[in-house]
Order: structure tokens, then C-alpha cells, then sequence
């Protein structure tokens, strides 16, 4: 999937593209930078054409993965998926307890309000959260690319083509139907 190695002072933050999560990413950022670790979304970069070839290069080099699952944005949950997938040391944060599907419940997560007072404790709890995380697995980061079968990458990379394909082909029906309206 990534030749790069995994930095051990990286960490990919997925949400939403939306201006409503800004101020929880600055203010966690800010906190974990303060304390040498460098954190990313993947509109932070753009190295290839393809936005998930950046993304999931993202989740390949980072240490630890937070995925904030608050509004259930299906983007979210299919790279929390892959990080899963990929082994990934995972930190799942949420402003609302409802926003957990049944399936990640058992999965530990951070509850958060979205407020000054409930980002700092949120930056606090993360912080808290990658010093525990990174101490354990440290000594085995360059292994975790490799500890995968084979076929894992071919796997996820099969199934994001799936997507692609089935996605230009509802949007050439839909193109095919608005060219033959009368």
C-alpha cells in the first residue's frame, strides 16, 4: 500500500470536510504539536491526483489514527475501516454517543462537546490517549505494514476500485438518461 515507513510522530485525523470541525482539529493539533507530534488530514497534503491514494498513504505512515465519527459521515467510517484493517492503533472520538454504530460500541471512544472547555479536555484525552498508545508499540511500528497478509492491500485497493466503478457508472446512467430527455 505505502512503501514509506510509519512515522512514529504522526497522526492522521479523519472527519468531515466541513468548517464545523475545524476548531476541534486546530485545538487538538495545537496541543499535540506543542508536544512534538505532527498531525494531518488529507486536505492537509495532496501528493497524488487521487484524494484516497493520499489518504490511505496517510493512514500507512501514521503512528495513530483518530477518527471522529460525530454526523456518521460514511467517509469516515470507510477509513476507520481501513485503519482497522491495516492494524492501525485507532482512537475513535465522537460528539454524540448515538453517532457509534453497533458494530464499533465495543471499540473504546472519547465523547466530546464542542465547545472551548470540551475541546481542551477532548486535546487532553487524545494526548493522554497517543503517549499511551505510541509507549506499547513504538518497538514495532515498522513492523505493522508488513505484519499484513498478502493480499490485505490488494483487498482494500479492490474493493475502493469497486466503489470508483460503480460510482462512474451511476454517474454515465444518469449522464446517458439527462442526454436522451426529450
Amino acid at each position: 500500500l505505502s512503501d514509506k515507513p510509519v512515522e512514529p510522530k504522526l497522526l492522521s485525523f479523519m472527519m468531515p470536510f466541513s468548517g464545523a470541525f475545524t476548531s476541534v482539529y486546530q485545538d487538538v493539533k495545537a496541543a499535540l504539536e506543542a508536544d512534538g507530534y505532527q498531525c494531518k488530514r488529507a486536505d492537509d497534503m495532496w501528493v497524488h491526483a487521487h484524494i484516497m491514494t493520499d489518504i490511505i498513504e496517510l493512514l500507512c505512515t501514521s503512528a495513530v489514527i483518530v477518527c471522529d465519527l460525530s454526523g456518521k459521515n460514511p467517509n469516515v467510517f470507510y477509513e476507520a475501516g481501513i485503519a482497522h484493517t491495516l492494524g492501525k492503533e485507532v482512537v475513535l472520538i465522537t460528539q454524540s454517543h448515538d453517532d457509534v454504530p453497533f458494530d464499533l460500541k465495543p471499540i473504546r471512544y472519547l465523547h466530546y462537546h464542542d465547545n472551548g472547555e470540551g475541546r481542551d479536555k477532548l486535546a487532553k484525552e487524545i494526548h493522554a490517549r497517543v503517549q499511551a498508545v505510541t509507549r506499547h508499540t513504538s518497538h514495532s511500528l515498522r513492523r505493522l505494514s508488513t505484519a499484513l497478509p498478502p493480499w490485505a492491500g490488494a483487498a482494500i485497493m479492490l474493493f475502493h476500485l469497486y466503489l470508483r466503478l460503480r460510482q462512474t457508472a451511476a454517474s454515465s446512467a444518469q449522464q446517458t438518461f439527462i442526454r436522451c430527455k426529450p
